[in-house]
C-alpha cells in the first residue's frame, strides 16, 4: 500500500457577488484564480507491518511544487 501526506498553501483571489432574493434569503457567487505552493510532504510504502519511506520531500522528487487554476463557488 502506498500513501502520501501532502501539505499545500492555497491562496485564492476571488471576487464575489451577493444577490438578495427576499428579506431573509440571498444568493452568493464567487470566482477567481488561485495559486498554491507545496510546503512539504512524505511518500511512504507499507508492506505487511513494515513502513518504508520512499521520499522525505515528495515535492523535490515526484510532484510539482507550484499549482494554479480557477475556482468558483455558489451558495
Amino acid at each position: 500500500m502506498w500513501s502520501a501526506n501532502l501539505h499545500y498553501l492555497n491562496i485564492p483571489i476571488h471576487i464575489g457577488y451577493m444577490m438578495p432574493v427576499s428579506k431573509k434569503i440571498s444568493l452568493f457567487m464567487n470566482a477567481g484564480p488561485y495559486w498554491g505552493v507545496g510546503l512539504f510532504g512524505k511518500y511512504t510504502m507499507t508492506s505487511g507491518d513494515k513502513d518504508t519511506t520512499i521520499a522525505e520531500n515528495i515535492f523535490k522528487d515526484y510532484l510539482k511544487r507550484f499549482d494554479c487554476g480557477i475556482g468558483w463557488n455558489r451558495y
